[in-house]
């Protein structure tokens, strides 16, 4: 899970390039609180574990990292209320606001990375990789954006959480699902391996039944970050050292759980270096270190260093 810091951004089609007029009018969103987000698509390896092997059909292509396909937006809302039974955390499928919002990643071009598709940068019809027009390929298989997500555009189109409106006159601003409209349809978003660039672009929106099922739908999930309750985290360094309750509740056992939490932190307190974290998380033997560097970094968008030990880091650790 990646963290999305709070912010503000213009929804729709705001390139004003290859626009359709659904993705009309632009209008500002706020984005009140940080929520976590996937780094992929959920795959196979996922949803298998929610699901018999043979529920969902692979369309031929194998199972573990491949995006999970064939599968509705009824399934996907099963998985999410699967996975937060069995982890004590609020798991949901990302609003439409929150969708375009974490691609985006404070873009205003047609792609997170620019105004053209290039060649290489995802899976699509003419986006000049080998598995263009055929077959997903395996999740993460593109550099993310600068959220740290990867495939917003292309592999499949990802179902969100709203009712089907034909354009956004009335549509919430608050990055809330909106839930009025047509509901016996649903939205999709990013596009897929079998689609030209121009439905991969970051405003487009797609739209299907919540039963439907086919070899380019697949999703990725979101998580609330409480305040209170099994995901609470804390938001300041003293909430982090004065009480051990956040730390009990939060089932903290890999990095990917530290992460979101460490991603939202503020910068280091003066005269403290770094951050070790220890105990029962390890990775490859050695424990987590954190130098200021990295808290200096923008939140949501810190990249930590593998490499970096507190045995290099000179004066006390935090």
């Amino acid at each position: 899970m990646v963290v999305i810091p709070a912010g503000s951004f213009e929804m729709g089609c705001v390139s004003g390039e290859e626009c359709y007029e659904d993705e009309m009018p632009v209008r500002t969103v706020t984005i009140a609180r940080p929520f976590a987000v996937s780094k992929h698509e959920i795959n196979f390896g996922d949803f298998d574990r929610f699901a018999a092997a043979d529920a969902v059909d692979d369309a031929g292509w194998g199972r573990g990292r491949q995006p999970v396909v064939n599968v509705s937006w009824n399934e996907a809302k099963e998985y999410v209320a699967w996975l937060s039974s069995q982890t004590g955390r609020t798991y949901r499928l990302l609003t439409e606001a929150e969708w375009e919002y974490a691609a985006r990643a404070g873009s205003t071009t047609q792609f997170t990375w620019g105004s053209k598709i290039g060649q290489g940068n995802a899976n699509c019809g003419g986006c000049a990789t080998e598995w263009d027009y055929y077959q997903t390929a395996p999740v993460g298989s593109f550099a993310p954006n600068a959220f740290g997500l990867h495939d917003v555009h292309g592999n499949v189109w990802e179902w969100v959480e709203d009712c089907w409106n034909g354009s956004y006159e009335g549509a919430p601003s608050d990055g809330s699902a909106w839930l009025s409209g047509d509901c016996s349809r649903r939205i999709l978003r990013g596009g897929s391996y079998d689609d030209f660039h121009y439905d991969l672009r970051s405003a487009v929106r797609f739209t299907h039944a919540p039963d439907e099922r086919n070899s380019s739908l697949g999703f990725r999930v979101a998580r609330t970050l409480d305040r209170s309750g099994p995901d609470a985290m804390p938001a300041t360094w003293e909430e982090f050292l004065s009480d051990n309750e956040w730390m009990e509740n939060a089932k903290l056992d890999s990095w990917e759980d530290w992460e979101p939490m460490m991603q939202q932190m503020p910068p280091l307190e003066p005269g403290c270096m770094g951050v070790l974290i220890a105990g029962s998380l390890r990775e490859g033997g050695e424990d987590v270190y954190l130098p200021r560097e990295y808290f200096e970094q923008p939140p949501g968008k810190r990249v930590r260093d593998p490499n970096w030990t507190i045995h290099e880091a000179s004066g006390n650790s935090g």
